[in-house]
């Protein structure tokens, strides 16, 4: 696979800026501090990379024996948060047992740490919201490749800790670009939409990031692939800390870059 050669560790820069603070998802607790590994989570972007190519590749050998897949019946707008759970289990995988997923489908947060405190909610999955910790994931699909067009939405504002992944087609495989990570935002920094169109409607919550919320996602990118486009302006790339991010994208050269331009994925990928 020729993709696999282009989403090694070295096309992808760590920003070297954020703390264990920073990357904090859930306070001491139990003797313990709780933070996000930045290099262990690379290592499960490139995981799922291989590990999306490979059943890309399944699936054509399928497809081709007349097997239905069901990859192809998840609508392509509801890739993006598969793809942001996908990251959020491979580093479950890599981490051991300090972490573990929500079982519950409707469970908030999307992970947190196995504690006591928590356990009870993999043992017997259940809708409550666990306040204690833990992070949701958000996918985000950004086909231009630009660093200033990942974004993040929630169902509702109390949504305060969100890993967001970055992602684009290359080719018919997926692949992480970036990851964001923030335990900062606040129910001020959402704006909640979905009104009911009338009386009977019964729209579903959502909530979108403003300008303070979206600030405070790219001050926290924790790795970026070479080919990200960095936003336009010097005052730009000084705040989010992207100068090192820019000579480094520069030294591994502009023509592979080029040459990783996503393409439009097919009906079918």
């Amino acid at each position: 696979m020729i993709l696999r050669g282009m989403f090694e560790k070295e096309d992808y820069l760590i920003n070297k800026c954020l703390s264990h603070g920073d990357l904090r998802y859930h306070p001491d607790a139990e003797g313990k501090s709780f933070h996000l590994d930045m290099d262990l989570m690379l290592c499960a972007a490139i995981k799922a990379n291989m590990d999306f190519e490979m059943q890309i590749d399944q699936f054509k050998k399928w497809r081709s024996e007349g097997i239905v897949v069901l990859w192809d019946g998840i609508l392509h707008k509801n890739r993006s948060g598969a793809v942001g759970e996908c990251l959020g289990m491979a580093y479950c995988v890599l981490a051991g047992s300090t972490i573990a997923k929500n079982p519950h489908e409707a469970g908030s947060p999307d992970f947190f740490p196995l504690l006591e405190s928590t356990r009870k909610y993999v043992d017997s999955p259940v809708s409550d919201s666990y306040r204690g910790g833990g992070f949701d994931t958000k996918g985000c699909k950004i086909s231009d490749m630009k660093f200033m067009s990942v974004v993040a939405s929630s169902h509702h504002k109390q949504t305060n800790t969100v890993l967001v992944v970055a992602w684009s087609y290359f080719g018919d495989f997926p692949k992480i670009l970036a990851v964001f990570f923030t335990n900062g935002l606040a129910e001020e920094d959402w704006k909640i939409g979905g009104l009911p169109k009338n009386d009977e409607s019964k729209p579903t919550s959502s909530a979108s990031l403003l300008k303070s919320g979206m600030e405070k996602i790219r001050m926290g990118w924790m790795f970026m692939h070479k080919s990200v486009a960095l936003p336009h302006g010097q005052e730009n790339i000084k705040r989010y800390r992207l100068d090192a991010f820019g000579a480094f994208a520069g030294e591994r050269g502009s023509t592979s870059a080029e040459s990783l331009s996503p393409q439009q994925p097919p009906t079918t990928p």
